[in-house]
């Protein structure tokens, strides 16, 4: 079954990420970029990110692309942008149930020096 979030986010993407910049401002969060792992999250994040002027970190399972030269870290981002040490990041994900993405992409992250803000944020779009 496709999510009501998947069909909104591929009809109108700017809309869904118009939204999602919304709820962070009203939040007054504090962060350097926006982490997003998987296929829906990828719809909005890089248009939520641009919105926000904040770097953008894609997440990959390890082995997900064969051949890319980030396969080892399982990181994509813009490091002259913003070096990863340091740096504070929210994560959107289209659904949270068990929190295992959620855990995964803060360890590959985390790994490499930055910090989800404390407690971690996250903004679940269902």
């Amino acid at each position: 079954m496709i999510s009501p979030y998947l069909i909104r986010a591929i009809r109108k993407p700017q809309e869904c990420a118009d939204l999602v910049c919304e709820v962070i401002k009203t939040r007054k969060l504090i962060f350097g970029a926006i982490a997003v792992r998987g296929v829906s999250g990828l719809l909005i994040a890089p248009l939520v990110a641009a919105k926000l002027n904040k770097s953008l970190i894609i997440a990959r399972k390890d082995g997900e692309v064969e051949g890319n030269s980030h396969a080892q870290s399982s990181l994509e981002y813009d490091e002259e942008r913003a070096p990863l040490n340091g740096l504070n990041y929210i994560i959107i994900d289209d659904l949270i149930s068990s929190g295992g993405t959620v855990r995964a992409i803060m360890e590959k992250i985390e790994q490499m020096g930055a910090r989800c803000l404390n407690p971690p944020k996250c903004i679940a779009i269902v």
